[in-house]
C-alpha cells in the first residue's frame, strides 16, 4: 500500500477540523442535510466499515483464492522488491479538494525509511496544517485547534502508515485476513478481505480482480470530532522508478461529503533531514 492512504487519511481530519471551522457560514446547507446524515449515522452505527455492492454471481469460499494469494498477487503488481528496496525517501505534490466547503489547497507528503512521514496542507485563508510521525512521536498541529500529541489508536494508525515498506509489509500490519468474497468497486469486480489489526480495529480492503491492485479500503478513521467511517478509493495507478503509485484518491463520508486528493508529482531519493519529521516546538 502505498502511502498516498496516509495522506487521504490524514486528509479527511484535517477536513472535519476545517469543516467544523466553517460550520456558521453554512449551517442552513447543514440543516437541509441533517435528517440524511441522522439516518447514515444510525446505519453505520456499531460497524467499522461500510461493505461494497455484491458483485453478479454467487461465489463459494471455496471458489476464492486464499488471503495469501490476494497479498501475493497484489506485491507483484505494484512492483518488485528490489525496486522499492532502492528507495530511501518520497516527496509527492498535488491538490486537496473539499467540495462541500469549497476548498482547494496544495498538499505535500514526504517519507522516509524505514518510518517517518509528514502531511502539509496549507488552506488559503485558513492556515497550513500538518500531521506527521518521527518514528517515535505523532503530531497534529492546526491552525484553529493548536499542536497536539497523538495517543492510543490515532498513534497507532500513524506508525501504520509511516512504514516506508507498507506494501511489501502489509500483511504484517494485521494480526486476522479473512477474504469475505467478491463485490463490485467502480463497476469492476474485486475481493474483499476483512483485515483486523492489531489493536482490534476491522477493515475492508478491496483488491480488483484483474489488476491486483487496493483500489478501496474502509475503516473507521479517529478524529477530533469522534470516530468516523470512510471510504477511501485509490485511483489512477502510475508507475514511477518500478512501482505503482495512486495519483488520484477519494474519501468519502455522509457527514463530510467527497475530499479528493490528485498528485501531480512524485519523486523518490530526495535528501530530507530526519528533522522535518519532528513535533514542532510549541510558541
Amino acid at each position: 500500500m502505498q502511502k498516498f492512504l496516509a495522506a487521504l487519511s490524514i486528509a479527511f481530519i484535517l477536513a472535519s477540523g476545517v469543516h467544523a471551522g466553517t460550520a456558521t457560514a453554512h449551517a442552513h446547507k447543514g440543516q437541509r442535510k441533517s435528517a440524511q446524515q441522522k439516518q447514515s449515522r444510525k446505519s453505520s452505527k456499531g460497524k467499522n466499515a461500510t461493505a461494497g455492492t455484491p458483485a453478479s454471481g454467487a461465489t463459494t469460499a471455496a471458489s476464492l483464492p486464499s488471503a495469501d494469494q490476494i497479498f501475493d498477487r497484489y506485491q507483484k503488481a505494484v512492483g518488485s522488491q528490489e525496486s522499492y528496496r532502492k528507495l530511501r525517501s518520497r516527496v509527492s505534490r498535488g491538490t486537496f479538494t473539499l467540495s462541500a466547503v469549497g476548498i482547494s489547497a496544495p498538499a505535500e507528503v514526504y517519507e522516509k525509511a524505514p518510518n517517518k512521514a509528514l502531511t502539509v496542507i496549507d488552506i488559503p485563508g485558513f492556515g497550513a496544517i500538518l500531521q506527521g510521525y518521527n518514528g517515535t512521536i505523532a503530531f497534529e498541529q492546526q491552525p484553529q485547534s493548536g499542536l497536539r500529541e497523538l495517543s492510543g489508536k490515532e498513534l497507532d494508525k500513524a506508525k501504520r502508515e509511516a512504514d516506508f515498506l507498507r506494501s511489501l509489509n502489509m500483511k504484517a500490519h494485521y494480526s486476522k485476513l479473512v477474504v469475505k468474497g467478491i463485490e463490485a468497486v467502480a463497476g469492476a469486480d474485486a475481493y474483499r478481505v476483512e483485515a483486523t489489526t492489531a489493536d482490534g480495529d476491522v477493515e475492508q480492503l478491496y483488491f480488483d480482480k484483474l489488476t491486483s491492485l487496493l483500489v478501496r479500503k474502509d475503516e473507521a478513521t479517529v478524529t477530533p470530532q469522534g470516530v468516523l467511517p470512510v471510504q477511501i478509493y485509490f485511483e489512477d495507478y502510475r508507475e514511477v522508478d518500478g512501482i505503482k503509485i495512486p495519483f488520484g484518491g477519494r474519501i468519502t463520508n455522509p457527514s463530510i461529503g467527497n475530499i479528493v486528493m490528485k498528485l501531480n508529482e512524485v519523486k523518490h531519493n530526495v535528501e530530507i533531514s530526519d528533522s522535518k519529521f519532528d513535533k514542532p516546538i510549541e510558541p
